[in-house]
């Protein structure tokens, strides 16, 4: 069954004149994989591809794209033998016009005499201009032979070239032989000011920060444009996580907005996208450090406010609390009276009257749902407790919002012509 399905594939891929090679484990050099490019135009032996070096980097049950130095894609699988690598490649995820050879061989130093048989080696290779066909057709094959866990890894430009090392004219500008350094040296400084400013809740600060670092140039390391700018993006959202955690911000909050972060960085689809993103990350963790920055608790009455902030339907009573804890119900509240300046039981009612304004505001439930989702099992209650804190009962405190709502309305319409 296993080699139908990878004959099937092969097959398909032959017949839309993909290159296709199979790589033993015991075997030597493959010149053949990038259709000779390497050895018979590049003419270099130390850019040989060897299978020692493949199954060191391939992982089995994973499907593998790698994009290399020549922009020219490759598919890899390790097949179910263990013994045994199916590739597929090179192709083109971009048209290589003679302006970007150009630039492309100034890029890896390499003589301009093997412009031409380049440009006629590209010539030869597919080019997709939509490459999700081909990438699904891959991590098909690799469910096929491995089930419903498989998942797809992209590799760095270097991953088929052990030769180019990573700070070879990485970012090189001929007249300026060492601006590499400092363009590096700038973007991780502005990254570590943005840190500090994202710790103290300035967004104001680490909005500004944000855009010179805009201007400043990171390198493009695959030729996938888009792939490359969201990788970007998750790396500063990575970046911004640990700003807010060293805030003082309990992980349960950042690991909520950093997880809902992660299909809009997906969604992006140009440069400006990545920036409008990038800025509501920054406005985003701002927030969530003004709002549930903990530093100047002590760690246990943190997890005590994530908890009550996390699920104010449980039961948040002391003895509940100091159970789950392990600790004494005495040493419990008055450590928390003692850093907070108000009783456990006055802290969680006032979460909870708070949230329950909201939910006045912005949805139409009845007082008794949002009673019931403020974790009140007595309506009769929850209304008395929120006109003490709130010096109105629920129903008037959403009928004046309404009323300011029309108020407000009827002087824009009069100021109308």
């Amino acid at each position: 069954m296993e080699k139908n399905i990878i004959h099937f594939t092969e097959e398909i891929l032959k017949n839309n004149n993909f290159h296709v090679s199979y790589v033993q484990r015991t075997g030597d050099n493959y010149e053949d994989i990038d259709m000779g490019l390497r050895k018979m135009i590049i003419k270099s032996e130390d850019m040989q591809i060897t299978a020692e070096h493949i199954f060191q980097s391939l992982n089995p049950q994973m499907v593998h794209f790698s994009t290399d130095i020549f922009k020219c894609t490759y598919a890899s699988i390790i097949l179910p033998d263990k013994e045994t690598a199916l590739i597929c490649g090179p192709v083109l995820y971009e048209k290589i016009s003679y302006q970007k050879l150009l630039e492309l061989l100034d890029t890896l130093a390499i003589q301009e005499e093997f412009a031409e048989p380049l440009q006629k080696y590209y010539c030869n290779v597919p080019y997709l201009s939509s490459p999700a066909m081909f990438e699904n057709l891959f991590l098909t094959l690799g469910k096929e032979l491995y089930g419903q866990s498989t998942s797809i890894i992209f590799h760095e430009p270097n991953f088929y070239d052990k030769w180019n090392v990573p700070y070879h004219n990485y970012l090189r500008i001929p007249d300026k032989p060492f601006s590499n350094i400092d363009v590096i040296e700038t973007r991780y400084e502005m990254e570590n000011a943005i840190i500090g400013a994202i710790s103290s809740g300035n967004e104001e600060l680490a909005l500004n920060l944000f855009i010179k670092l805009e201007k400043t140039s990171l390198p493009q390391r695959l030729s996938n444009n888009i792939r490359d700018i969201k990788d970007y993006t998750i790396t500063g959202n990575t970046l911004m996580r640990k700003a807010a955690e060293q805030a003082g911000v309990h992980p349960i909050h950042i690991d909520c907005y950093s997880n809902s972060l992660i299909p809009v960085i997906e969604q992006i689809s140009n440069e400006n996208d990545s920036r409008l993103v990038q800025k509501q990350m920054v406005h985003g963790y701002c927030q969530l450090v003004k709002n549930y920055k903990q530093k100047r608790y002590s760690p246990l009455v943190q997890k005590i406010i994530a908890c009550i902030d996390t699920d104010l339907c449980a039961d948040l009573s002391l003895n509940s609390l100091s159970d789950h804890f392990g600790v004494n119900a005495s040493y419990l509240s008055a450590l928390f009276s003692k850093e907070t300046g108000m009783t456990l039981t006055n802290y969680v009612n006032m979460q909870r009257i708070e949230y329950a304004k909201k939910l006045l505001l912005n949805t139409n439930l009845p007082i008794k749902s949002i009673a019931s989702q403020c974790g009140f099992t007595d309506v009769y209650y929850f209304s008395k407790l929120f006109k003490r804190i709130a010096q109105c009962t629920p129903k008037n405190f959403r009928q004046s919002y309404i009323f300011s709502d029309i108020e407000q309305l009827s002087k824009i319409q009069k100021s109308l012509p």
